[in-house]
């Protein structure tokens, strides 16, 4: 489970115009001892006259959007079309330096900048969250995890979340609690992707198949699993984890249980190995652990064809949570399973989202009927599942468009009909 953090805001009400820069430059200036570095990304003469300085923390300096020529360029296309964006990263030499700490003395570092671009345009300032959990505490600690208690006025929930420290800008499972009781709320998912990828499951795959085996790949907290078993308590569902330490944490810490219908296989997932045709769909949500890539969900070896090849072997349908800030990693993710399985569905971005989740089929599939087909499931379900969950399932399956393959120049090779390619 993985929800990437969305980017900052543009800096005022103006509607965004996405455009972007022509020349981005990295450099580094003595400020903060011993030293920042900073890239500017800087436009064309139509651009707005202002610099708009972003402000990244420490635990965030490697992430993708702020490390990288593409991430600066994506980020650049976020903001106002300034005549130059400035993003402000402590080195990794010196972690100690807070964001509040910049933007509370960055007067300097403006005129430092403005010096080095030979400009006098007007500064804004923005800034990135320190880290997720900031409003809560840590409640366990292991080497590689933490576990915090987050404090929120909500009158009816508490949630808990589970961050890996290699990637702290991350959370990576948030499970909720009931505050009157105590007793973890199966009900309700924190993150918009998993009930897409629910309402996938319900659309694409329950209905069609006769089986009920159901097989997930990702543990973390456990929510996805136990949200799938609320809502499909007569199917079968096997998780598959890699690490037998992230399954304690799970049981003992956010309220997953393991019964004869829910269980979990420690395996690593590419190992993964069903009979032929035995699950009804088998769902992928797993990350990378590693930031300072484009694509953050899923690991690449997920992707490749011989990987998918196996999977189209044991079921007709693969839906995957992608999290992909560069949008060609996307389109890649979409070709592959497409040329594999035949038919691709993609759900729309929800704005100020990231993840989106892609569908491979291998069957036919009538897509006029999709949300009629979630809606007679939750008909039929009432009242196991309540109304605030079929309302999310509804909303979440209109989401969905055939994806549709660019031929280059947009013709159609050798003239012919391509069946939506």
């Amino acid at each position: 489970m993985f929800c990437t953090p969305p980017l900052p805001a543009t800096p005022s009400s103006t509607p965004t115009t996405h455009c972007l820069a022509t020349s981005l430059t990295t450099y580094t200036i003595e400020y903060f001892s011993p030293k920042t570095e900073i890239t500017t990304a800087t436009a064309t003469a139509t651009a707005t006259d202002k610099i708009i300085f972003v402000i990244i923390p420490p635990l965030r300096t490697t992430e993708y959007v702020f490390s990288s020529t593409s991430g600066a360029q994506l980020l650049y296309s976020q903001t106002e079309c300034p005549k130059c964006l400035v993003i402000v990263k402590p080195t990794i030499a010196n972690p100690s330096i807070t964001t509040s700490q910049v933007k509370a003395d960055i007067t300097d570092l403006i005129r430092s900048t403005q010096s080095h671009l030979n400009s006098s345009a007007t500064a804004t300032i923005m800034t990135i969250g320190e880290e997720p959990g900031a409003s809560g505490h840590v409640i366990h600690e292991t080497e590689t995890t933490l576990i915090l208690d987050i404090d929120s006025d909500d009158t009816e929930f508490t949630s808990r979340q589970l961050i890996f420290k290699s990637n702290l800008g991350v959370i990576q499972s948030e499970a909720f609690r009931f505050k009157a009781s105590g007793e973890w709320c199966y009900s309700k998912c924190s993150f918009d992707y998993h009930y897409t990828m629910c309402a996938a499951l319900v659309a694409f795959a329950v209905a069609a198949q006769p089986t009920h085996h159901l097989a997930v790949i990702g543990l973390g907290g456990g929510q996805l699993s136990m949200f799938i078993n609320y809502l499909l308590s007569t199917h079968l569902i096997t998780t598959i984890e890699l690490d037998k330490n992230v399954k304690n944490l799970a049981v003992d810490h956010f309220g997953y249980r393991e019964t004869d219908e829910n269980t979990v296989q420690i395996q690593d997932g590419l190992d993964v190995n069903f009979p032929p045709n035995s699950i009804a769909a088998l769902l992928l949500d797993v990350d990378t652990k590693d930031d300072s890539v484009g694509m953050a969900c899923p690991p690449e070896p997920f992707i490749s064809p011989e990987y998918l090849q196996r999977v189209k072997q044991m079921t007709n349908c693969i839906i995957i949570n992608v999290s992909a800030r560069d949008k060609n990693c996307l389109t890649r993710v979409c070709d592959i399973v497409k040329s594999v399985f035949g038919t691709c569905f993609v759900s729309e971005q929800i704005e100020g989202e990231v993840n989106v989740v892609v569908v491979g089929v291998a069957n036919e599939i009538d897509s006029t009927q999709l949300q009629q087909t979630v809606a007679a499931f939750c008909e039929r379900a009432t009242p196991q599942i309540q109304k605030s969950t079929a309302d999310e399932l509804n909303s979440a399956v209109s989401l969905f468009k055939r994806y549709k393959k660019k031929t280059r120049g947009g013709k159609k090779k050798h003239g012919k009909k391509t069946n939506g390619t």
